[in-house]
């Protein structure tokens, strides 16, 4: 196996740059969105508990439709897909920006969830087939700090956005989503079913460690959940607006993008368990 310094030069950073530059403008979109989406539920008079309930809709939705999504991906042409699924998340933008009621904001936000979910599976397959196995870990890497950074640039405004305009943040997001998507439909895309998986013997321990990612993605995503979805209520009772709400969630990116940037060079030291 090579070390990280090789795959990173052996890269083609033009081609693999369309898969970070994509995943910066996707995540800049969906950052905007996230930090004004309970901002603009508040507006509508909502309290905690129904701010915790558009959050697991939101989540149910996703997962759900993340099922068949990821089977679409090594079946139909990751171009058509990423199309359709930035047409239908722009749609969804504008149409929250007209919102004036609660339930509205619920149906959007769900509407949003299940377009969205073709998106990631087909974009990190097209990367995979895309790259050779030497490669494929520096590019993920790659693509995984570009969301992130995206993310973090994404939500730092948006909370400044929302303070001009309620609508802002929802509109503006349209454009790096346009952006990213016409990025990728103008790249290359040699698509095929992946091959069968080859039968290799088990790795002691491997099970063990595959359980702790989950219930590690478990505890992270509802701290996150809550975190994004349920605090703005408690927030602006402490003084919290939605663009200091989106500075701190800058921070918990900007701190994920830096383990990212250091995984990118030193991955290896990522799979020890004492950190």
């Amino acid at each position: 196996m090579t070390d990280h310094g090789t795959d990173c030069a052996a890269l083609d950073w033009r081609h693999t740059g369309r898969f970070c530059g994509a995943a910066f403008g996707l995540d800049f979109a969906n950052g905007m969105f996230f930090v004004a989406l309970p901002y603009l539920a508040l507006e509508f008079g909502a309290d905690s508990m129904q701010l915790g309930a558009l959050t697991a809709w939101r989540g149910a939705a996703y997962v759900l439709a993340c099922v068949p999504a990821s089977m679409l991906s090594d079946r139909v042409n990751r171009k058509i897909l990423l199309g359709c699924s930035t047409a239908g998340i722009c749609l969804a933008f504008m149409a929250v920006a007209l919102t004036s009621q609660f339930w509205q904001l619920c149906v959007l936000t769900v509407l949003w969830a299940l377009v969205i979910s073709p998106l990631w599976p087909s974009l990190f397959s097209w990367l995979g087939d895309s790259h050779s196995p030497g490669q494929l870990r520096a590019a993920t890497g790659a693509v995984n700090f570009s969301w992130s950074t995206g993310g973090m640039f994404g939500v730092l405004i948006s909370g400044w956005m929302f303070g001009v305009s309620k609508s802002m943040p929802f509109l503006c997001a349209v454009v790096p989503a346009i952006l990213a998507c016409t990025l990728m439909v103008r790249s290359r895309c040699d698509h095929g079913r992946p091959k069968p998986a080859k039968q290799v013997q088990p790795v002691v321990g491997a099970k063990r460690e595959l359980a702790s990612v989950w219930l590690s993605n478990v505890a992270v995503c509802s701290l996150l959940g809550l975190m994004s979805g349920v605090f703005p209520e408690l927030g602006t009772k402490v003084g919290v607006d939605a663009a200091f709400f989106g500075f701190l969630m800058a921070g918990l990116a900007l701190g994920r993008s830096v383990v990212f940037l250091l995984g990118l060079r030193w991955g290896r030291c990522l799979h020890d368990w004492r950190l």
